[in-house]
C-alpha cells in the first residue's frame, strides 16, 4: 500500500492522461484498505512530494484530513499547518471542520487547542471569525478561553478585547489579552492600562506583559509593584512575567524573590532568572557595542539628563538599564535627538582654568563629526575697566545711541571656524587670549563668526571665579546678541561667577552648572562636547548626587555597557 501510493505521488506527472490515472489508483487503494491507505499517506503529507495537492485533495474528500491535522502523534504542529495551507486552496469547507473538530465531544482537549492553532494560523478571517465566535459559547470554559485567545489573534480589535473583559471566566479575559500581546495601538493600550487592575492575577499579569510589549515604559514600575503584594499568586505571576520580558534590569528583585516564603514564587523566580541569564549570554555573544555616555548636571528641581549613543542604531526605551550609585532608576523617559546636520560650537575660556579645559577639549574632539566645526578664543577674568558703552559696541548694539556701533564691531576681527580635528588639537594647545581679550571681546568676537557662518549655534563659556565685575545691561547686551545669532549658551562657572552669567544660559535656553575649580569645569566640559553628539536622551528624577552612573543596553545585536563618573554637583 505504502510503496504503491508513494510511488504514485512521487512520479507525478501533469498530464490529463497522468491525473485521470492517479485519481483512478488512490480510488482503487482506498476502497481496498481505508485505514491502510490513510497511514500510508500521512508520511508523504510531511516530505511534501509533486502529487501532495492531489493527494491532499483525495484526503479532504473523503473527510481523512481533519483528523491528520488533529493527531500531534501523526504530524507535528508545523507540519499541520502547512498540510492545511494547502488543503484551504483546494477545499473551501476544511475550515468548517476543524472548527467542528473543535466542538466535537470525541476530540481530547489537546486536540481542540491544536486545531484552533491550526485555525489561527491558516484560516480566511472571513470564514474563521464568525465559527470562533460560536465557540465562545461553548459549555467547556477550556474551549471558551482557547477559541477568545484564537479569536483575539485573528482579530486584533480593540473594542473585541473590551467585550471579553466582561466576561466572567477569568481563562477567557487572560486569553482575550494575551492574544493582543505586540499590538501597540493606542485603543489596545488603554485596555491594556484598565486590565492591569483585574482582580485576577493572570489577567492583571498579561495586562502588564502587553503594556511591557507595547513598549510602555509605566510596565516595569506596575511589574514591580505587583511583585510586592500580599497575595502568593500575584507575586508569583509578576516573577514569571519577568521572566517573559527577558528584561536583565529584574534580574536583581528575581534574586529577592528566590527566598520568597511562597513555593510556587520560589519557582517561578528561578525559571525567570534562568531565562533572563540563558537571553544576556546570547545577546552578550553576538558581540560588544560602543556605547558613549555622557551627563549633563541635574536641573534645581532634581531632572537628569544622560546622553547616549549606541554603535549599530536607534536604542529602544526598554532596552536600558540606568543604576545611580548600584541603584536602579525604573522611572525614565527616553527621546531620540535630532542632531542638525552641522552643529558650530564656540569655546570661550578663562585662562585660570584654560590647562585642564585644553585637555578636555582634546579629549572631547573624537565626539566631534566632520560635518560640525569648533571656534575658540580665551580671556583674561580680571575686572574690566572699558565703559560699558564700549563694551556694548563689541556686540553691534548701540543702546547708548549715537555711535556707530556695527562699524565698532567690524573693526574687530571675527573668531574662525575649523573643522578639522588635527588642526583644531593644534589651536587648542596654543590657545592664548589678546592683551585686551576679556570675556566680553572674546564672546564678541566668537558671535561675529557665528553671523557669519552656516548651522546650529552653542556658546560654551567657562567662567572662573576672578569675574567680579559684570554689568547687568552688559549681560543683557551679550544675551541679546546670543539670541540674534540663534545660539545657546552653556555656562560652566566659579560660584563667584554664577550670580554673573545666570541670565545668559537662562534666557537662551542652554545650560549652567556650578564648578569649585579647574578640574570639575573639564570634567563638565567633556561631558557638554560628548552631549552635542548624543543621538538620544535619558531623563530622570533623582533625589540625591551621585558618583557614578552604570548604564547596559541590551539588544539581539550584542550588549553596550558604560560606567559615568559624575563631577561634585552632579
Amino acid at each position: 500500500m505504502e510503496d504503491s501510493l508513494r510511488r504514485l505521488v512521487e512520479e507525478f506527472e501533469g498530464t490529463p492522461a497522468y491525473l485521470r490515472r492517479l485519481r483512478r489508483e488512490m480510488r482503487e487503494l482506498y476502497a481496498a484498505d481505508p485505514d491502510g491507505f490513510r497511514g500510508a499517506a500521512v508520511p508523504l503529507l510531511k516530505e511534501q512530494p509533486p502529487g501532495l495537492l492531489h493527494l491532499v485533495t483525495f484526503l479532504s474528500t473523503h473527510d481523512l484530513l481533519a483528523g491528520a491535522i488533529a493527531d500531534p502523534q501523526l504530524l507535528s504542529l508545523e507540519q499541520a499547518i502547512a498540510v492545511a495551507r494547502v488543503a484551504a486552496r483546494i477545499d473551501p469547507e476544511l475550515t468548517a471542520r476543524l472548527a467542528r473538530g473543535v466542538s466535537s465531544v470525541e476530540a481530547s482537549q489537546g486536540e481542540q487547542g491544536r486545531l484552533l492553532d491550526v485555525l489561527a494560523a491558516t484560516g480566511e478571517p472571513g470564514r474563521t471569525l464568525p465559527l470562533l465566535a460560536k465557540l465562545l459559547q461553548h459549555r467547556d470554559p477550556r474551549i471558551r478561553s482557547k477559541a477568545a485567545l484564537t479569536l483575539g489573534r485573528l482579530n486584533r480589535n480593540a473594542e473585541w478585547l473590551r467585550g471579553r473583559l466582561s466576561e466572567e471566566n477569568s481563562r477567557v479575559r487572560a486569553n482575550a489579552v494575551e492574544a493582543l500581546w505586540g499590538v501597540s495601538a493606542k485603543g489596545i493600550r488603554e485596555i491594556f492600562q484598565d486590565a492591569t487592575g483585574d482582580p485576577n492575577p493572570r489577567v492583571a499579569g498579561n495586562a502588564i506583559l502587553g503594556l511591557y510589549l507595547a513598549g510602555v515604559l509605566e510596565s516595569v514600575p506596575l511589574l514591580l509593584k505587583l511583585a510586592e503584594c500580599e497575595e502568593d499568586s500575584r507575586r508569583s505571576t509578576a516573577a514569571w512575567v519577568m521572566g517573559a520580558t527577558q528584561d536583565p534590569r529584574f534580574l536583581p528583585p528575581l534574586e529577592r524573590m528566590a527566598s520568597d516564603a511562597d513555593p510556587r514564587v520560589r519557582h517561578n523566580s528561578q525559571r525567570a532568572r534562568e531565562r533572563i541569564e540563558r537571553r544576556v549570554a546570547q545577546c552578550r555573544t553576538a558581540g560588544r557595542l560602543a556605547l558613549t555616555l555622557s551627563c549633563l548636571p541635574r536641573t534645581p528641581d532634581g531632572r537628569r539628563t544622560l546622553g547616549l549613543s549606541l554603535e549599530g542604531g536607534a536604542i529602544a526605551a526598554l532596552q536600558i538599564s540606568v543604576c545611580e550609585d548600584g541603584r536602579p532608576v525604573w522611572e525614565y523617559n527616553l527621546q531620540e535627538r535630532h542632531r542638525p546636520p552641522a552643529l558650530s560650537v564656540a569655546f570661550a575660556m578663562d585662562t585660570g582654568w584654560l590647562g585642564p579645559c585644553r585637555e578636555a577639549l582634546v579629549r572631547s574632539l573624537a565626539a566631534k563629526r566632520t560635518s560640525d566645526a569648533w571656534a575658540l578664543a580665551a580671556f583674561q577674568a580680571e575686572a574690566d575697566r572699558a565703559s560699558p558703552e564700549e563694551h556694548l559696541r563689541i556686540f553691534g548694539i548701540d543702546v547708548a545711541g549715537g555711535s556707530d556701533a556695527a562699524g565698532s564691531a567690524q573693526q574687530r576681527p571675527a573668531a574662525e571656524w575649523v573643522d578639522s580635528r588635527a588642526e583644531l588639537e593644534q589651536r587648542i594647545q596654543a590657545l592664548q587670549p589678546p592683551d585686551s581679550g576679556d570675556l566680553f571681546h572674546s564672546a564678541g568676537a566668537l558671535l561675529r563668526a557665528m553671523d557669519a557662518s552656516r548651522g546650529h549655534y552653542r556658546l560654551v563659556l567657562v567662567a572662573g571665579e576672578q569675574i567680579q565685575f559684570c554689568p547687568p545691561d552688559l549681560l543683557e547686551a551679550l544675551g541679546a546678541a546670543v539670541r540674534k545669532a540663534g545660539a545657546s549658551v552653556a555656562v560652566i562657572a566659579a560660584p563667584a561667577a554664577h550670580d554673573h552669567t545666570a541670565s545668559l544660559w537662562s534666557k537662551t535656553g542652554g545650560m549652567f552648572v556650578e564648578c569649585s575649580g579647574g578640574e570639575e569645569a573639564a570634567l563638565w566640559l567633556e561631558h557638554l562636547c560628548h552631549h552635542l553628539g548624543c543621538d538620544a536622551e535619558v531623563r530622570y528624577q533623582v533625589d540625591e548626587p551621585a558618583a557614578e552612573i552604570r548604564v547596559q543596553v541590551t539588544t539581539s545585536q550584542g550588549v553596550g555597557e558604560a560606567l559615568l563618573l559624575i563631577p561634585r554637583n552632579g
